[in-house]
């Protein structure tokens, strides 16, 4: 290759680098980054558990209301959250990045899932003041999802966890947990499974049956793991049969001077079966594998004596 033509390669390769850079430029100045929508890079902004009085999610399938009452507690559609899942909810909107603008084109809203009849709608308020956005599916790169303001053809990608948090059904933002004991402070249990009942009473450091048999430290202990946060895998909906099994199982767990610390009337059945709890409306369903952990049938708690 001769000098000249070296060189002429050269000029061209730098007036395409210029060229480029020039319409790279151009693009951003002219809305093709995450500043051309300065209402929608900030709209999390503040937003936190102690500035948001209300969230309203809207989407295919659930409607969401969170509302923060005078004392700083929170219900989801009028019942008990799952504290843990408000918190990570909070913790996601103020981790939340607006990334890229990928679309300006309507007709791309529907196969992105941000459409107005297909997008969920995330609102909430912040110092009095209503803010909206609208959640599509998940974007091209694992932890983003397409989202828009109402209005507006613009669609960027968000990065984070936003569309998990939005996406969650009534149930997985309701509180599952039926009892929580301190399981230290627990000296008797009394269980009735399938019409047969049984007692454990503390001694020390090791349980015992009402009649002195040795108890089964593995059962007694998966009972008192299960009484320390005895969670349901649901709810009973309206209309569910399971519902109106007769009572099964109970087991109430009693303190050293006799007091109640806390008790769990089951419904009969070999699998899932509903629970409920005194000073508590809900009915739950307890998943039938919980149901043998925390009243096991009376065999199963009497301890194997070895042979000679």
């Amino acid at each position: 290759m001769s000098e000249k033509t070296l060189k002429t390669l050269l000029g061209a390769l730098v007036v395409a680098l210029v060229l480029w850079g020039g319409v790279t430029l151009i693009s951003r100045w002219s809305g093709g980054g995450p500043s051309a929508a300065p209402a929608l890079a900030d709209i999390f902004e503040g937003a936190t558990a102690d500035s948001v009085m209300t969230v309203h999610i809207s989407g295919p399938k659930d409607t969401i209301s969170l509302a923060r009452a005078a004392n700083g507690k929170w219900t989801v559609n009028g019942l008990a959250p799952d504290s843990g899942t408000v918190a990570r909810f909070f913790s996601t909107l103020k981790d939340t990045k607006i990334g890229d603008l990928v679309s300006t084109n309507p007709a791309n809203q529907a196969s992105m899932g941000i459409s107005k009849d297909s997008a969920w709608t995330l609102s909430f308020d912040v110092g009095g003041k209503a803010r909206t956005l609208l959640v599509g599916k998940s974007g091209p790169r694992y932890g983003t999802a397409y989202v828009r303001l109402p209005g507006e053809d613009q669609v960027y990608l968000a990065e984070g966890a936003l569309r998990s948090n939005v996406t969650r059904s009534l149930d997985d933002w309701r509180n599952k947990r039926i009892v929580a004991l301190d399981t230290a402070s627990v000296h008797r249990l009394e269980v009735d499974r399938d019409g047969k009942t049984y007692t454990l009473v503390r001694a020390d450091s090791s349980w015992t049956l009402a009649g002195g048999e040795a108890a089964n430290k593995t059962s007694v202990k998966d009972i008192l793991t299960e009484l320390s946060g005895l969670q349901a895998a649901g709810f009973m909906a309206p209309g569910d049969t399971l519902a109106t099994t007769p009572q099964g199982a109970r087991i109430v767990a009693l303190s050293a001077s006799g007091d109640t610390l806390g008790q769990v009337t089951m419904g009969s059945g070999e699998a899932d079966r509903w629970a409920r709890t005194p000073g508590d409306s809900v009915t739950y369903r307890l998943a039938g594998w919980r149901v043998d952990r925390v009243v096991p049938k009376r065999e199963s708690v009497v301890k194997v004596k070895k042979g000679p």
